[in-house]
């Protein structure tokens, strides 16, 4: 094997490097002329591949966890139609109804946030081997990443608790 170091594209020196091996060593052969680069490529596939990996399944279980809040408050606000347009008939105020359905969606949010950081911080250690230069436990990225998740989920939460608030307490009244 055979380094050299050059200025400027690596590639064009092969020949004056061949010429000076071959006229030390005539016996000497070539079977893979690479780039550092080439070579630090080919090593850095594996944990590519496998970072890619964590990343979709991240992001999958990102938008599943979106997608389940949504759906669980969307179904929630809508098997408590009658109850909202008995409070609306009442004298509740739109926006005492959005507070409730928040509130709860809140409660759920807080209970997946906890539980899930306490999880991600033991699952952690097993992804050490693919982070470079980044701790097992990164504070920004726990936090960021909960941020994110627990503003989108308000937002799910937000959504159908909106739509219950405007229900007309007459035709909420009488579905069954």
């Amino acid at each position: 094997m055979l380094v050299t170091r050059t200025s400027g594209d690596p590639l064009r020196v092969v020949a004056s490097v061949r010429q000076e091996v071959l006229t030390m060593d005539s016996l000497q052969s070539f079977r893979t002329i690479a780039t550092i680069s080439d070579l630090v490529g080919r090593t850095l596939v594996t944990p590519r591949f496998y970072l890619l990996l964590v990343v979709s399944f991240g992001v999958t279980a990102f938008g599943l966890a979106v997608v389940g809040v949504y759906g669980v408050m969307n179904l929630s606000t809508r098997h408590r139609t009658r109850e909202f347009g008995l409070r609306l008939t009442v004298g509740a105020q739109s926006r005492d109804i959005v507070r409730m359905v928040v509130r709860e969606g809140l409660r759920m949010i807080g209970t997946g946030v906890l539980l899930g950081l306490v999880i991600s911080f033991g699952l952690s250690r097993f992804l050490a081997g693919l982070l470079f230069h980044v701790s097992v436990t990164d504070t920004w990225t726990f936090a960021a990443i909960t941020l994110l998740l627990a503003l989108v989920a308000v937002l799910a939460c937000y959504l159908p608790a909106r739509k219950a608030s405007r229900l007309d307490p007459i035709i909420a009244l009488r579905v069954e």
